[in-house]
């Protein structure tokens, strides 16, 4: 529940990693917010909104290094919540997506439900977004594909004893779909 401190320590990766050469990072899922809450009034106290300081912070990083990010953050739209991941990508306003399949536990318990899986055009290809248990319904991550995705990046926060999603539906998403698959968990 520190916004600031934590795009700050994303920035400070994002320098690090620029100077490596890198183009795209991920972060984990409500990376900049936390995701850990046991009812609706901690996650409504944890939530930003998308033109939130820390977004915006991060968002000039990505235009100063030249590189995209994608963050995860529980987002508070009028009185709904959401599990969100941004892309931020030099010289584009950022872009949003909301998580679709929502599981029993965390954050996920207390938010609504995104509508739209779509695929985002940039200068390093077409990048589409799920968000960690999105991954698991394999017609999410053909949908993209579908829709020409060349990459889908997966913000998680999986809980122990998820490690097959790792090891093994991740390669699978991408070897069904014959895309690249990259997730970042926390």
């Amino acid at each position: 529940n520190d916004p600031a401190a934590n795009a700050a320590r994303a920035e400070k990766e994002l320098r690090r990693l620029a100077a490596e050469g890198v183009k795209l990072a991920i972060f984990p899922e409500a990376f900049l917010t936390g995701y850990c809450v046991e009812n609706c009034s901690e996650a409504t106290q944890i939530a930003i909104t998308r033109d939130d300081a820390a977004i915006l912070a991060l968002d000039r990083a990505c235009q100063g290094l030249g590189m995209l990010a994608v963050v995860g953050f529980a987002e508070k739209d009028g009185e709904y919540l959401y599990n969100t991941a941004v892309l931020l990508e030099p010289s584009k306003a950022p872009r949003f997506f909301r998580k679709v399949h929502l599981p029993e536990l965390g954050l996920a318990k207390h938010v609504g439900v995104g509508n739209e899986l779509e695929v985002f055009d940039t200068a390093i290809g077409r990048i589409g977004i799920l968000i960690c248990f999105d991954m698991r319904p394999p017609e999410a991550t053909r949908t993209l594909a579908l829709k020409g995705a060349d990459i889908v990046v997966l913000p998680t926060n999986w809980p122990e004893g998820a490690e097959v999603s790792a090891g093994y539906i991740a390669v699978a998403r991408a070897a069904e779909n014959r895309i690249f698959f990259a997730a970042c968990n926390r």
